[in-house]
């Protein structure tokens, strides 16, 4: 097995899921941890470097981490909301008990995602509706017409020397 980096995003980081928003900071994060993998897989494989680099994508995962954020927010940060919030965490911790896939064979799905150099390792299909979504818009909403300049950075970096 090569030497990998592994990271680890979220499925918020593949769509902003509708009506699900997890806060625009939480998917603005986790979209980066997202593209700085894909940088680093495709970079370090461009330069013939001995490394991979991937991203654990979980979605729903049997965690307490909605109660966890709340008591690990600042102190008075949550204010006069603070019960509220935490009745709200619990909620979301209880759909993650009963929906979510099991810690444990998240592990194993992120290890066996290092030992076959998979750039993207999803625990669900949490955002495959939101993910097809957003990129037919991103696609629709380019230019019809390929101009030369298309390529003209494809062209040059394949050029470049080792």
């Amino acid at each position: 097995m090569a030497p990998a980096t592994s990271n680890t995003a979220s499925a918020a980081g593949l769509a902003v899921f509708p009506e699900r928003s997890s806060g625009y900071m939480y998917h603005a994060s986790k979209f980066a941890v997202i593209g700085l993998t894909e940088a680093l897989y495709r970079g370090l494989a461009d330069e013939g470097r001995p490394i991979g680099a991937g991203v654990l994508i979980p979605g729903m995962v049997a965690t307490a981490v909605a109660a966890n954020s709340v008591r690990w927010a600042p102190p008075g940060s949550l204010g006069a909301r603070a019960a509220g919030v935490a009745r709200i965490a619990a909620r979301g911790d209880a759909a993650l008990a009963r929906f979510g896939r099991d810690v444990d064979s998240v592990g194993a799905m992120a290890v066996e995602g290092i030992r076959r150099g998979r750039p993207y390792v999803p625990t669900d299909r949490l955002a495959a509706r939101a993910l097809a979504e957003r990129t037919r818009a991103v696609i629709a909403a380019m230019p019809v017409e390929e101009p030369a300049q298309d390529d003209a950075l494809g062209r040059a970096m394949r050029g470049r020397s080792r």
